[in-house]
């Protein structure tokens, strides 16, 4: 890529979110030998430099712009400088990883976001309230002080990718993994990974560009990965009502191990799947209670209740009466005596 096409690039890229530009980031000291710790200090930036990056004795090789040249200082970002959260980025490290099976990380504290992105195998994370597996075409995006564990939890080695940055003003609710199926994601962090030793006009607000695209990507698809769980969820359930459903099934539905489809459902939706289902199925029982004769020990395997007393009890709970007040109704209602009731009442008026 010449020099005109990456700075007309990066101009663009600058542009997508907002026309207030993104903090700089002086990349001049890259590959330089004597480099400083990476730091971030509070209200002053995160600083950016090139270093070597192993764990776990050599089993994962990387070379990652990770570390901080005193001379690297990036300003502080304005409260008032820019009206989109995307605006408030700044790129702390890139690193492209392959670890073999069997591999395992210390814990660790992240000190920014951090978002993987898994190009081949399986990485399980483990965290202090579960864990949860990672393949190929997902995204996993961590915040700030987050605790977890890594491993390798395949036969093959695992292939990674992996932006850090600092990201000040993030959307409180946001689910932590994105199905990146169109390999968006995928393609910036591989560009983020080929540019980040580059060394041409420029170059900053390039890098700058590709981080806003990505995180605007990963918004993009929050919003989807939100209408797909929950309409994908729903009719699975509505197909299976009156089967027995475990969280296994539905998270194997949508493609996501358990934890992670709990989580992430729950943070999109409000509530818990199993929530949802034994909604779904009250509803449906309440149906068939007030539009048919059948007995109560007939409906509750129909909606997936193991027994009539069980499901008189929920019903009560959740509507406030009765199964005879719930059937007492439906009967009016068939009859039409409630709507002509409606009718005479007006003609009164």
């Amino acid at each position: 890529m010449t020099d005109t096409a990456r700075n007309e690039l990066a101009h663009k890229l600058g542009g997508a979110f907002g026309a207030t530009a993104a903090p700089a980031l002086d990349t001049s000291s890259l590959g330089s030998p004597s480099l400083a710790a990476p730091s971030l200090e509070p209200e002053s930036g995160v600083h950016l430099a090139q270093h070597s990056h192993r764990e776990s004795a050599g089993l994962e090789k990387s070379t990652a712009p990770e570390s901080l040249a005193p001379e690297s200082r990036v300003e502080p970002v304005s409260a008032t400088s820019s009206t989109s959260s995307l605006l408030d980025l700044v790129l702390t490290s890139v690193i492209e990883s392959q670890v073999p099976p069997g591999w395992s990380a210390p814990p660790e504290e992240l000190a920014h976001h951090e978002l993987t992105v898994i190009v081949r195998g399986s990485q399980c994370t483990i965290r202090e309230d579960g864990e949860g597996t990672s393949g190929p075409v997902e995204a996993l995006l961590l915040r700030p002080g987050t605790r977890r564990e890594e491993r390798n939890a395949g036969e093959v080695d695992l292939h990674r990718l992996r932006i850090s940055f600092h990201w000040r003003s993030a959307p409180a609710e946001l689910p932590e993994m994105v199905q990146d199926t169109c390999g968006r994601l995928h393609e910036i962090a591989s560009w983020l990974v080929a540019e980040r030793d580059a060394q041409f006009p420029n170059v900053t607000e390039y890098r700058q560009g590709l981080l806003r695209a990505m995180v605007g990507e990963y918004l993009r698809l929050s919003v989807v990965a939100a209408s797909r769980i929950e309409e994908k969820t729903r009719t699975y359930m509505l197909r299976h009502l009156g089967e027995p459903i475990t969280l296994e099934d539905l998270a194997s539905n949508i493609g996501m191990s358990r934890y992670y489809f709990c989580r992430v459902y729950k943070e999109v939706a409000g509530h818990t799947p199993m929530e949802h289902l034994r909604a779904l199925r009250l509803e449906r029982a309440k149906d068939l209670i007030r539009s048919t004769a059948l007995p109560l020990k007939a409906i509750a395997p129909e909606v997936g209740f193991g027994s009539a007393q069980h499901l008189c009890r929920l019903l009560h709970d959740r509507f406030g009466v009765g199964v005879r007040e719930l059937r007492g109704a439906g009967t009016l209602e068939s009859r039409g005596v409630l709507a002509d009731r409606g009718r005479e009442s007006d003609g009164v008026s």
